[in-house]
């Protein structure tokens, strides 16, 4: 029953997000999508109830979308450093608003602990983070067998 409930979630919510047709949207859907399936796993795991579980995916989107902001201002801030010509005072500059944005990463995971605690236990927050460490794993290995694979595709050709 409850796995055809987390199917039915899953389909609907694919639904959902694959409706939308908004460009900007578009843009960030493998971002989304992936913390969507990320959330998907931490249900399946059953550590949360339904209302705890309620509660903390909304609260992990928006600690998720602020971790992302800040990963996507790193990118930009390393590929300004890849050019050929960049004076002392720039590269001093890149490199302290990288440093800074570790903290600030450091200061949001902190402060979205601490929302999370207040919804559920630390017990279950644990166990969502070792449900997470699972998910990341999992993902890598997926990663590494679709690269496999797609080598000995070339080396058939």
């Amino acid at each position: 029953m409850k796995r055809d409930l987390i199917l039915l979630f899953t389909l609907l919510l694919s639904l959902n997000i694959f409706a939308k047709t908004d460009t900007n949207e578009q843009n960030n859907r493998p971002k989304r999508l992936m913390v969507e399936e990320e959330l998907e796993f931490y249900k399946s795991k059953e550590i949360l109830s339904n209302t705890e579980f309620d509660k903390f995916a909304v609260v992990y989107k928006e600690f998720s979308q602020e971790k992302q902001a800040i990963r996507k201002e790193n990118r930009l801030l390393k590929k300004e450093a890849k050019t050929a010509e960049i004076s002392e005072e720039n590269a001093t500059k890149i490199l302290n608003a990288l440093a800074d944005n570790k903290i600030r990463i450091a200061q949001i995971n902190k402060e979205y602990q601490d929302k999370i605690l207040k919804i559920i236990p630390a017990t279950k927050y644990l166990k969502i983070q070792q449900a997470r460490d699972e998910y990341k794993r999992e993902m890598w290995k997926k990663i590494k067998e679709q690269k496999a694979k797609g080598n000995k595709q070339r080396n058939k050709q």
